[in-house]
């Protein structure tokens, strides 16, 4: 019985080629567009879940003041927190963090670029990262080792072995360690990122402070535990207004931008944003497989009419619809699953992700979906199929009335969704190349950013730091000196990009006023002429009158307003980490050194003189290329074990938007998938509409109508449904991308254009989809088309 059934219907669906493979495809790109975009998801919802004591883990933190931000610390070593002494909290672990330009790897004479981690013996015990080779229990007690990503490794020995291998460490301090242990590739899901881990204890000292985790177990109380340790930095001079917390690891990510340890911040309103996408092109595509669905079911009406006829009933139509569709799921399915195993590596590439393709789960997961998407499709079609009489459906009653109606309602809905999409699109690219574009105040162009020199680790009880040290001092005085001479290079400075910025808690002195979080630089004199910068009032640091450390600063405009400064040279401001009394000897005008979804922040500049600070140089246009290959011989000629980096200022500003690229680029590809869906429907609608409009068409045609004339009256059939989506979009549209610009200081408008411009897009791709299907029907001899009938 379920064969006959299955031939039935393969038959039917094999008649209606068009329709099925228009079905068809509105089930694939519809699903398959909602996997990734929920694979994506619940890859970021999961982050640092990979961790099977993820809700045991607790970051230690501290505010400076009632104004201040959280930020990690140490609090063992500032506060001696003894973690023994509290019930329940069962282990602690000391992590520090050294970037790419702060670590420098050695082996032989190569030298190699890696994030880093210094980490107590703990470490494994509270994070489940995969070691493929080594102790987990014993690796981290050893001082002389190292462990290091499977893709360091590779990087740095090949093909050959790393384990045992001996590599020279300089983050801070400088030790030779030998590879006990390589990691799997750290998951993309992971707020910590790394290339290596270095025991803390084969250090006497780390010149970096870092911050401390704990552990605890199941009846650990978080509340009780806040009161406990809230006042306990309160006795240290630099923390006589702070209040020390907790915070759960698993809400660091989303709800905390903490430096320092975690690498990468969660979203969440990007998830909103393609959940509603993603629930977008899923409705699309369900409106389309439906109204598809129904056309294919009104085709054989006449078949349907003739079965009850001789006798079958509700449940042999039901039988049948549902034979249909399991062979549309089956055919579905295996297509979604070979184009997800095909396109999942350019995903993750373009995702920044490492999803991996699990056959039984992605497949279940898959034909779930896809199952009842079919289910829930034909529930409609088979109702109106159960309703019609015998005699109705031998005269396709169904196809007035009521279903045409409905049908083309469904099509309106369905284009007023792919029109949200169209104009979302537009608009949110449109603002990325607002923020790309906008004037920030300040001059980047052909601003090239090197670090020359590294910071020596610090040993001064032997000869060879002063020996490393006076080097260094010498090539310093050499590159300044060699690069000034230079006539293609226009400035020289060192110090802090103006996006380099940090956090610390300032505050004007007296008037009881508190400190609180603010950005701050660290530069040299000339750092303003560099990037076109100019003072409100006072002056920038000279390096004739001013010396590195001095108790002076700069601020802009924003911090002048937030601490209400009427006269300079009347106030001071005071740092909870580097002392009071810091004269402030000038006003910066303002000028936007941050993403440009928050207003200008107030800025504290300061003058700091360090030799590993990075150089920033101005190149003339014409001779840019020349200029980098003078600045790497130079750098070869200071590093010649080294390998010659730089980076460009307007790279950096651009890096600020990855994730508005990245949403534009999703929205973009996801509305040309909308409009495809859209478009298969409306050319199914053109075929059949034209189909059974021929009797009719043919006597237009002998009555005197031209090709035009039936094209204009097919066409506008069609369209005018786009027409009328169009009109209910443009303003739920303006709605939506109103809020959505909402999160942004500076933002585009909402142009009239825009919509016009979309309408317009829609109208025409219509138009196209429609006209090919009416001009064949418009050109055909009308004694076919009456003896067809």
């Amino acid at each position: 019985m379920i064969g006959f059934y299955l031939k039935l219907a393969w038959r039917k669906l094999k008649a209606d080629k068009i329709i099925t493979l228009g079905r068809i495809a509105s089930i694939v790109f519809g699903i398959l567009c909602v996997t990734f975009i929920l694979a994506w998801i619940r890859n970021e919802l999961n982050t640092d879940r990979f961790h099977k004591k993820t809700d045991n883990i607790y970051l230690t933190v501290v505010k400076s003041s009632p104004m201040s931000n959280w930020k990690p610390l140490e609090i063992d070593r500032f506060f001696k927190f003894d973690y023994q002494e509290y019930p329940h909290v069962t282990n602690k672990l000391t992590l520090k963090k050294y970037d790419q330009t702060e670590a420098k790897l050695k082996i032989d004479v190569k030298t190699f670029k890696a994030e880093g981690l210094i980490a107590d013996s703990t470490f494994f015990d509270f994070f489940d990262f995969k070691l493929l080779t080594g102790d987990r229990e014993k690796i981290m007690k050893d001082p002389t080792s190292i462990v290091i990503t499977e893709q360091l490794a590779r990087k740095m020995f090949g093909e050959s072995d790393a384990l045992g291998k001996s590599i020279l460490v300089e983050c801070g301090r400088k030790g030779t360690y030998q590879v006990a242990g390589i990691l799997e590739r750290v998951p993309s899901n992971s707020s910590i990122t790394f290339d290596f881990i270095v025991p803390r204890h084969s250090q006497n000292f780390w010149s970096r402070s870092g911050a401390n985790f704990i552990l605890t177990d199941d009846y650990f109380n978080e509340s009780d535990f806040k009161k406990k340790i809230a006042d306990i930095g309160k006795k240290h001079d630099q923390f006589k207004e702070s209040t020390v917390s907790i915070i759960p690891l698993k809400q660091i990510y989303f709800n905390h931008r903490l430096e320092r340890i975690f690498s990468k911040h969660g979203d969440k309103r990007t998830i909103i944003v393609l959940s509603l996408i993603a629930a977008i092109i899923l409705i699309i595509s369900f409106l389309n497989f439906t109204n598809l669905q129904t056309i294919q079911l009104i085709s054989g009406i006449k078949s349907s009419g003739i079965k009850k006829v001789n006798g079958a009933s509700k449940k042999n139509l039901l039988y049948h619809l549902f034979a249909e569709n399991i062979i549309i799921i089956f055919i579905s399915v295996c297509t979604i699953i070979v184009l997800y195993k095909i396109l999942l590596p350019w995903s993750n590439q373009f995702l920044k992700t490492d999803l991996t393709f699990h056959f039984l789960n992605d497949l279940l997961g898959v034909f779930i979906i896809t199952g009842i998407f079919t289910i829930l499709s034909f529930i409609y079609p088979f109702i109106q199929l159960s309703k019609i009489l015998p005699y109705e459906a031998l005269q396709n009653k169904l196809l007035m009335g009521t279903a045409v109606i409905a049908r083309k309602m469904v099509t309106t809905l369905q284009y007023t969704l792919t029109l949200l999409l169209l104009i979302a699109s537009m608009v949110v690219f449109r603002q990325l190349h607002f923020m790309l574009n906008k004037d920030l105040g300040f001059q980047y162009s052909n601003t090239v950013k090197i670090k020359f020199f590294g910071r020596i680790p610090f040993r001064p009880w032997e000869d060879q730091f002063l020996n490393e040290q006076n080097k260094q001092i010498e090539n310093w005085q050499f590159l300044k000196n060699e690069i000034r001479n230079n006539p293609n290079i226009n400035y020289l400075c060192q110090g802090d990009s103006p996006l380099g910025v940090y956090k610390m808690s300032w505050k004007k002195m007296g008037e009881n006023q508190e400190y609180t979080t603010v950005n701050i630089l660290i530069v040299n004199p000339g750092w303003e002429k560099l990037f076109g910068l100019h003072m409100k009032e006072g002056r920038f640091f000279n390096d004739t009158i001013d010396r590195s450390r001095e108790h002076k600063v700069v601020i802009n405009e924003a911090a002048q307003k937030y601490w209400q400064i009427q006269n300079i040279e009347k106030n001071t401001l005071a740092s909870t980490s580097w002392g009071e009394n810091y004269q402030i000897i000038g006003v910066l005008k303002d000028f936007n050194y941050q993403h440009l979804s928050v207003k200008i922040q107030p800025l504290v500049i300061l003058y700091f003189e360090d030799r590993d600070r990075e150089f920033m140089m101005q190149l003339r246009e014409k001779t840019k290329q020349s200029s980098i290959k003078f600045l790497a011989a130079l750098f070869n000629k200071i590093n010649p074990e080294e390998t010659f980096e730089y980076s460009f200022i307007e790279d950096e500003i651009r890096s600020l938007y990855q994730k508005e690229k990245k949403i534009s680029k999703i929205c973009m590809i996801l509305t040309i998938i909308a409009l495809f869906i859209s478009s298969i429907g409306l050319f199914t609608f053109a075929l059949y509409d034209t189909k059974v409009r021929t009797k009719e068409i043919g006597i237009r045609k002998v009555n005197g109508a031209k090709v035009s004339n039936i094209m204009q009256m097919l066409n506008y059939d069609s369209v005018k449904w786009v027409v009328i989506a169009f009109v209910i979009a443009c303003p739920v549209a303006y709605y939506a991308m109103s809020r959505w610009l909402e999160n942004f200081a500076y933002k585009t408008g909402l142009s009239w254009w825009i919509f016009t411009l979309a309408g317009l897009m829609a109208l025409v791709i219509a138009l196209l989809t429609v006209s090919w299907q009416s001009y064949r029907v418009a050109t055909r001899n009308p004694v076919e088309a009456l003896r067809y009938e």
